[in-house]
């Protein structure tokens, strides 16, 4: 039996923010871009 490929969906849109919970001194960190992600048409998502 033959494993089917799956499509992993991105969690977070552009623009979110999140708590840091690490020591680099930050509170809040906001998601600039998402890897490799191309929206229709090679558009970038706004």
């Amino acid at each position: 039996m033959k494993g089917l490929p799956g499509r992993q969906m991105r969690g977070l849109p552009k623009g979110a923010r999140l708590e840091c919970i690490d020591n680099t001194g930050a509170k809040i960190v906001e998601i600039i871009e998402v890897k490799k992600y191309r929206g229709v048409r090679n558009r970038l998502s706004s």
